[in-house]
């Protein structure tokens, strides 16, 4: 082997599955601080705001969450109701039109995510410019508790084209860093 081997087809990385209709969304504006030379959106912007969004979930999650029906980071796969949906009654960024259920995260907390990441996988899929206008839906998947997935959309009524994807997972509570 040459070092070479593989690079005729190029990195291939994954695209994320479908994004479920139960999400936490919140609404971003690429502003002119955000573009490169070329005058688009430099992807650090995008990583930069999906975790943004994450945060803001996570706040209004623990802001809402009584202190005394608090579960610890290792039981929070074990004893969430899956079936019981969190709605997000605190994100002014949601459209009342939007056709999907607001729901916050549900195995994250600001503990686990004070731990650190530990992997991230992303994908430019499309370039954005100044003043544009795109959703970042952030949500989670049964079996990942330490895991964020998120999509970014721009908003092009009547339908929206993903521009980025990340999945970010994050140390769990027993990785004494």
């Amino acid at each position: 082997m040459d070092g070479k081997h593989g690079l005729e087809e190029g990195l291939k990385i994954e695209r994320l599955r479908a994004r479920p209709k139960e999400t936490y969304l919140q609404k971003m504006m690429i502003l002119t601080t955000d573009i490169d030379g070329n005058k688009h959106a430099n992807y650090k912007t995008y990583i930069s705001r999906c975790h943004d969004a994450l945060l803001h979930a996570i706040t209004i999650k623990e802001m809402n969450q009584p202190a005394s029906t608090e579960l610890t980071p290792e039981k929070h796969c074990q004893e969430v109701d899956l079936n019981k949906q969190v709605t997000n009654e605190g994100n002014d960024s949601a459209s009342e039109n939007d056709n999907h259920k607001q729901v916050l995260p549900r195995w994250l907390t600001s503990k686990i995510l004070r731990q650190g990441v530990k992997t991230l996988r992303s994908k430019f899929i499309k370039e954005m410019n100044a003043g544009e206008e795109a959703n970042i839906y952030v949500w989670q998947e049964q079996g990942k508790p330490f895991w964020a997935f998120f999509s970014v959309e721009q908003r092009k009524p009547p339908s929206s084209q993903i521009v980025f994807e990340l999945s970010m997972e994050f140390f769990g509570p027993s990785s004494n860093l």
